[in-house]
C-alpha cells in the first residue's frame, strides 16, 4: 500500500481567460506499524509451521474543497492534522540506606505529544503547449487589479 500525501486536482479555466476553477482532494495515508498478535493464527496440519496472521494498521486523512485562482495567484490549504501520545514507563534503581534490603526502584511515566499538520500550496499558473505563461504580469495586473473574493464551501 502506498503511503504519503496524494494531491487530486481538477482545474477548469473559467469564460473570463484568468480565472482557473480548481476542485481538489488532498490526502495523506500513514502506516501506524502492526496490531499485536491476535488469535488469528493459521495452523496447517503435519509438522508445518504455525504462522501467525500480520495485520498492519493505516490511517488515511482526506478534505476536498473547491476554490477559484486568478492565473498566478497561490492558495494555501491547511488541515489534515494529526495528534499522537505516546506513552513510556521507566523504572530505575533508587540507592537504598541498608544492603540487606531489596533495592527500591521507582516508576516514571512520560508521555510524548507529537502533532503534525500537513499545509499545501498551489499556483495556479496558464500555460501553452510548450509550457510557456499565457499571460504576462502586467497583463494580469491590468485586466484583474485587487484580490479575487473566496466563498467558503
Amino acid at each position: 500500500m502506498e503511503c504519503g500525501p496524494v494531491f487530486d486536482v481538477i482545474p477548469t479555466l473559467l469564460a473570463d481567460g484568468y480565472t482557473i476553477d480548481l476542485r481538489i482532494i488532498a490526502s495523506v495515508t500513514e502506516f501506524l506499524g502492526y496490531d499485536t498478535q491476535t488469535n488469528s493464527i493459521l495452523t496447517v496440519p503435519r509438522p508445518r509451521p504455525t504462522v501467525p496472521t500480520v495485520l498492519p494498521r493505516f490511517v488515511v486523512r482526506q478534505t476536498k474543497t473547491r476554490l477559484q485562482l486568478r492565473d498566478g495567484q497561490t492558495a494555501v490549504l491547511g488541515g489534515l492534522i494529526s495528534s499522537q501520545v505516546m506513552t513510556t514507563k521507566e523504572t530505575e534503581l533508587v540507592s537504598s540506606g541498608s544492603p540487606s534490603e531489596e533495592p527500591p526502584f521507582r516508576e516514571q511515566t512520560i508521555r510524548t505529544y507529537q502533532k503534525k499538520q500537513l499545509l499545501v500550496l498551489i499556483t495556479a499558473t496558464l500555460v501553452d503547449a510548450a509550457g510557456n505563461r499565457i499571460h504576462s504580469d502586467d497583463e494580469m495586473l491590468i485586466a484583474h487589479p485587487g484580490i479575487l473574493p473566496q466563498n467558503s464551501r
